[in-house]
């Protein structure tokens, strides 16, 4: 009987110290902080804005490389004038995330400059004749001059560029697929009777979508002349459709289609996902070692099931997918690398891989990474390799982690008390008690169990 009731005690101990809830993460940085990484983030979105509504690489600049040979007049201006402007290129795909970042940030001009941004893409829709591809629908990368008093905008394709019918675009179905992302959000944030009459145009967007389907894999290639299926678009176009199946229930079977193909031609057995297949099903890339792969496109790729949607974040798949690619890219990863500190070997910070840690509920990771980016660019003007799709992509992230990671109560730092190159703690945070409970509780219930085990072993001891 003495054993029972020891072994009992045991039991209720163990059961009592595995039931402590997991330690909460303290934020590290004051909401403050985060409230300046997206206001700033947005400034700079918006100062990338051109005269025509379309949204910038980076802060357009002289580029006296430029030969004006060969370029087409544009409205009656001649090459020789305008590629004596500042000029940036447009890439729709960078464009599109920086659009739905500036939308989740609530920012006071978001709804313009989303408005803007959708109407040039519209205007800038190729149709089947002047498409290289004959795909009605899709959307050139673009070089755009800038007149000097800032109202005029030219715009030149990279074909007429470069005088190279490849260089058309870098893919269709994620054009097209991160357009209807921001078509849906615009709808349900500003106005809901926006697509009512726009069927044509979702439909259009579809067909580009399409125009690169295959048929044994149930994927899309990136583009009619680069028939690669990659796991990162086939994501994207999963989110396109899903979005837009919330306003039109139609294009739900749209999204499980390409959820099913993901999951069956892109998941290997092994715990991971093919970066991209051929489509005959044939992995373009391949992971000898899941424990050592490179960062692009075999790490990145990893993190984008869990970013689009296709995994559940509290999944155990997520959770394994997760730490899979931390394995490797996280702090003392196998590869030696850290993408916390945005140290892969990449020449971009990549915050598509914040957007990751913040659905995992991976506050420490995300907010290193937060930190270093604002130390690195943000705080110096945008400087170096940062561009609009980076900024879309922290505001998408930094604007969760604000709603996931704080309540109502969180005091904000007084406005002007973080320095331009550092970030300070609050007061509270410094001295704060709570992270150390669990341990406490810990700690409190050893001790209580074990006396328990030693009194049912001794009461009725001689």
């Amino acid at each position: 009987m003495k054993k029972f009731v020891a072994f009992l005690c045991v039991l209720l101990c163990f059961s009592f110290i595995i039931n402590i809830p997991a330690e909460a993460y303290d934020m590290k940085y004051g909401k403050s902080f985060y409230e300046k990484v997206i206001k700033l983030e947005c400034e700079y979105i918006e100062s990338l804005v051109l005269p025509n509504g379309a949204v910038g690489y980076d802060i357009p600049k002289v580029d006296a490389s430029i030969d004006p040979a060969n370029l087409p007049e544009v409205d009656g201006i001649k090459p020789e004038e305008y590629t004596k402007w500042a000029s940036t290129k447009v890439v729709p795909y960078f464009s599109a995330f920086a659009v739905l970042g500036i939308m989740a940030a609530d920012y006071e001009n978001a709804k313009d400059i989303t408005l803007n941004y959708i109407n040039w893409y519209i205007s800038s829709m190729n149709t089947k004749e002047s498409d290289v591809n004959g795909v009605a629908g899709t959307v050139y990368d673009y070089r755009i001059f800038v007149s000097p008093d800032g109202k005029k905008a030219v715009q030149v394709s990279f074909i007429d560029l470069y005088g190279d019918k490849a260089r058309n675009y870098d893919s269709t179905d994620s054009y097209a697929s991160t357009f209807l992302q921001i078509l849906s959000a615009y709808t349900q944030k500003y106005d809901s009777t926006f697509l009512e009459n726009k069927k044509e145009l979702l439909e259009t967007l579809k067909s580009v979508i399409y125009s690169t389907y295959c048929e044994k894999v149930s994927l899309t290639g990136a583009k009619p002349d680069y028939m690669v299926c990659y796991l990162m678009d086939n994501c994207e176009v999963y989110a396109g459709f899903r979005d837009i199946s919330v306003l039109f229930p139609e294009y739900k079977a749209d999204a499980d289609k390409f959820l099913d193909g993901i999951k069956k031609s892109l998941y290997c057995k092994d715990g991971y996902y093919y970066p991209a297949v051929f489509e005959n099903g044939k992995t373009a890339y391949t992971i000898d070692d899941k424990t050592s792969f490179d960062f692009y496109p075999h790490g990145t790729s990893q993190l984008f099931p869990i970013t689009f949607g296709i995994l559940d974040p509290k999944s155990d798949d997520a959770k394994a997918q997760y730490e899979l690619f931390n394995t490797v890219y996280g702090q003392n990863g196998k590869a030696g690398k850290d993408w916390s500190v945005a140290d892969c070997g990449d020449a971009y910070p990549w915050a598509l891989n914040l957007r990751a840690a913040v659905k995992m509920d991976d506050f420490k990771r995300a907010e290193k990474f937060i930190h270093h980016v604002y130390v690195k660019y943000i705080a110096t003007a945008h400087s170096g390799n940062y561009y609009c799709g980076e900024a879309g992509n922290m505001l998408l992230a930094v604007t969760e982690l604000l709603e996931k990671g704080f309540n109502e109560t969180d005091a904000s730092l007084p406005e002007g008390s973080l320095p331009e190159n550092s970030v300070s703690e609050t007061p509270a945070e410094k001295g704060s008690f709570k992270k150390y409970i669990p341990y406490i509780a810990l700690g409190a219930s050893v001790i209580l169990g074990t006396a328990a085990v030693i009194w049912a072993l001794n009461k009725k001891r001689p």
